[in-house]
């Protein structure tokens, strides 16, 4: 198993060490997870991530978030009726 390297610390670290971030930043950070999350439900079939948590998101140098520790997503694959948020 080979992956790539990634710099910068999780966001977990990151608040724990240096405090509550700016609102500025806090908005950048989600507007990406949103892009993030948004290309991954256009898959198909759609893959959801379901770990969505600060460790599991490293905030790089140049400010882009990077989703870490895909071992719990999963393809979409509705047994029945379901409800689905678009």
């Amino acid at each position: 198993l080979v992956m790539e390297y990634v710099p910068g610390d999780n966001l977990e670290k990151i608040v724990s060490t240096e405090g509550p971030l700016s609102s500025e930043t806090v908005i950048k950070i989600a507007i990406q997870c949103c892009d993030v999350l948004e290309y991954l439900h256009g898959q198909q079939p759609p893959i959801i991530y379901r770990d969505l948590k600060p460790s599991n998101l490293i905030l790089r140098p140049d400010g882009l978030v990077v989703f870490v520790d895909f071992g719990i997503a999963r393809d979409f694959e509705p047994k029945g009726p379901s409800t689905r948020v678009v």
